[in-house]
């Protein structure tokens, strides 16, 4: 089960997902002795990286829920995990509202293969056991089959 199962999507070339050892040599690009780098350093050795962080910039540059492509699906979907982890692990100013996980769902639902793709992350999630936890149910529960 992937969250593009039933889209004819192809995970053998990465249009819109990642490949974790590309993934990783972009993470790479933003640490310095195991250890994050200042955003002013960032943005200081931004013009110099940004060759290695353009795999990154092409899959945000542009995207928009009317396209073809399922960038927008896979971004909304990650929101939705950071919300649930933020909402078991983080501070109290972190935690998200339902009303703002109805409104991020409505956006996955802007794209024409959005339905298909929460319906995947539903699956996705309870493949790994989350979908009892609570705070995670409650987003699951806003998810319609």
């Amino acid at each position: 089960m992937t969250l593009f199962d039933g889209m004819g999507y192809d995970d053998e070339y990465a249009v819109d997902h990642f490949f974790k050892h590309e993934l990783e040599d972009e993470i790479l690009s933003f640490t310095r002795s195991d250890n994050p780098i200042s955003y002013s350093h960032y943005l200081g050795e931004l013009r110099k990286k940004h060759h290695e962080m353009r795999n990154l910039c092409q899959f945000l540059n542009g995207i928009q829920p009317n396209e073809e492509r399922l960038r927008w699906i896979r971004l909304f979907v990650l929101h939705l995990s950071v919300i649930s982890f933020l909402n078991i692990y983080g501070y109290d100013f972190q935690k998200t509202n339902l009303d703002k996980s109805k409104k991020i769902i409505s956006a996955v639902l802007k794209h024409k293969k959005g339905n298909i793709g929460l319906i995947n992350y539903k699956e996705m999630v309870k493949r790994i056991h989350l979908n009892e936890e609570p705070e995670t149910k409650k987003i699951l529960n806003l998810i319609e089959d």
